[in-house]
């Protein structure tokens, strides 16, 4: 059976995690990626900037928003909402090495990195990252445009709104709420 083909949209560090993790699942065929600009990318073909999307749907229907986050959470949005109405299909990536407990939910074009931990009861929203070594525990609510870190921990019941930052090595207790953005 053949793999489905998906494009990366974005070329910097964080496209180059989500590409190695995609190759280890093997469930698609990455096509190339699309940037403002040319990157040094392993062996992954440019195909040129995201005004050429409409045209590399024809032939890849899937793709993976691979911009990360460290200033906004915009930038996410806005290829989020071009991707869409094209028409792409955004699955959530889940690294091989990452455990998401039963009753845990992955949000549309999601990205949960290597030895990250999900827990029951969690809700991930859309276009969220829970990065390598990242923990969510049981019952907590990640929005939507999230990025939690590397290293970062949530505890139990915590909630984070929609486009905020947790960073690197952060700790968030239990029952806390971290408001939008």
């Amino acid at each position: 059976m053949e793999n489905k083909k998906i494009v990366l949209v974005g070329g910097g560090g964080h496209a180059k995690v989500v590409y190695a993790t995609i190759e280890r699942l093997k469930t698609y065929d990455v096509v190339g990626y699309t940037d403002t600009e040319e990157r040094d990318f392993f062996e992954l073909r440019y195909l040129g900037d995201d005004d050429k999307l409409p045209e590399i749907y024809k032939y890849a229907q899937h793709a993976a928003v691979t911009v990360g986050q460290m200033k906004s959470h915009e930038t996410r949005r806005t290829l989020y909402n071009i991707l869409k109405g094209i028409g792409f299909s955004l699955p959530p990536i889940v690294a091989p090495t990452a455990v998401v407990m039963e009753g845990a939910e992955i949000g549309e074009g999601s990205y949960v990195g290597e030895q990250a931990y999900v827990g029951p009861g969690v809700s991930i929203g859309v276009m969220s990252i829970v990065n390598t070594g990242a923990v969510v525990e049981h019952g907590s609510a990640v929005g939507d445009f999230v990025h939690v870190s590397i290293h970062a921990t949530l505890a139990g019941d915590t909630r984070v709104g929609t486009g905020s930052l947790i960073g690197m090595a952060a700790s968030v207790s239990n029952g806390v709420t971290v408001g939008d953005r």
